[in-house]
């Protein structure tokens, strides 16, 4: 059987001799054919059977063409079947009704055979391609959801053996099981240093898993941002104290505002973090806060080798390496920005960075201070 075999055209015509021209042709040309003398008997043959495509009249009595489509557009399992006027109708007017009503294409009377085999040729096929279309997106989504639940899973079962790993190097290279030669002590550091790595990139899998399949969710807080800025500052300082870069803060604000501290402190992390990592040695890295028509604002300004028009493009994406190196070599996943994006925008907030090259960057984070995830969960 051809595939033509399997097309249903249904004929809607008050006109028995139409129908008879109609359908003979079309179904010399391989088609299924079903009839409907009016409106009513078209609804009713739609409810019980779908046919492929639809070639209606748009003057019949009782219930016109455009009625009849507007009614089988606001039946859900067939309002995707394309429906063909056939009409004398030409002015604007009526072609601009139809169109509303849902018909997808005119066929003018008097009709040829060419015309109306060619127009429902290319309906069916189209209407074939969105299909195959809409297919193929379920299977994406499908695909990408098992590797956010295999992301998720191998990241939780990694996560456990690695800490243990890093707390058992530690315990070695401090001496609770004896003394440690130098040379030992230095391999158990690089052990550790991979397994902290390791780690990191682990929790970033496990974050990009839980960001993607939509189950980021916010505990918003009233508290102060200046405080967590401030906590971050003393925890990265021993980090930049290594480089010789010194971390200055400007506070414009105490204000209080609505935020997921355990989020944000990600975030301030993460751009403190990479503003380290690329600022030279006894360098300045700037840390503001300011409160501005209702949001607050954290910059983060290093001295680095700035980053270029075509690095910016793609700096917010997931496992992207760009053109510019750390200054000391560190490591890093290639998640880091792209989870602070996510995070700071499902706080309803930005994040964007102005740079230029051989000037440095400054990362800008805004998030509203009465913040809408918050006011929705208090209602």
């Amino acid at each position: 059987m051809s595939k033509q075999d399997k097309e249903l055209v249904l004929i809607v015509d008050d006109e028995p001799r139409n129908l008879q021209i109609l359908g003979s042709f079309l179904k010399q040309n391989g088609y299924g054919i079903a009839v409907a003398q009016n409106g009513r008997q078209a609804i009713d043959f739609v409810k019980n059977t779908a046919p492929h495509i639809i070639l209606l009249d748009v003057m019949m009595p009782e219930m016109d063409g455009f009625e009849v489509c507007r009614r089988i557009k606001a039946m859900d399992p067939v309002r995707e079947i394309p429906i063909l006027f056939i009409t004398a109708l030409t002015d604007t007017e009526s072609m601009l009704k139809g169109f509303k009503a849902g018909g997808a294409d005119y066929i003018n009377k008097p009709i040829t055979q060419e015309e109306v085999l060619a127009r429902v040729r290319v309906h069916l096929d189209n209407r074939q391609l969105v299909k195959q279309l809409s297919d193929a997106n379920e299977d994406l989504q499908r695909l990408d959801q098992l590797k956010n639940k295999f992301l998720g899973m191998a990241a939780h079962d990694l996560r456990n053996p690695l800490g243990s790993i890093m707390g058992f190097t530690e315990m070695v290279i401090d001496g609770d099981f004896g003394e440690v030669s130098e040379e030992q002590a230095s391999v158990l550091q690089r052990v550790h240093a991979a397994s902290k790595r390791m780690l990191n990139l682990v929790n970033d899998l496990l974050d990009v898993s839980v960001i993607e399949s939509g189950k980021l969710t916010l505990k918003m807080t009233h508290t102060s941002l200046k405080r967590l800025i401030e906590e971050q500052i003393t925890l990265m300082g021993l980090e930049a104290g290594k480089k010789g870069i010194s971390l200055i803060a400007a506070y414009e604000t105490d204000d209080e505002s609505e935020f997921d501290a355990e989020r944000m402190i990600q975030v301030v992390n993460n751009l403190i973090s990479n503003a380290i990592k690329f600022s030279d040695k006894d360098s300045q890295i700037k840390i503001g806060l300011r409160h501005e028509h209702e949001q607050m604002v954290i910059e983060v300004q290093d001295s680095g080798p700035g980053i270029s028009e075509e690095d910016q493009q793609k700096l917010f994406g997931e496992f992207q390496r760009l053109s510019s190196k750390p200054t000391a070599g560190e490591k890093g996943t290639g998640l880091g920005l792209a989870i602070s994006k996510k995070i700071v925008e499902a706080h309803r907030g930005q994040l964007k960075v102005d740079s230029r090259l051989g000037a440095g960057a400054t990362f800008i984070v805004t998030i509203p201070v009465k913040n809408p995830v918050a006011i929705a969960e208090k209602s």
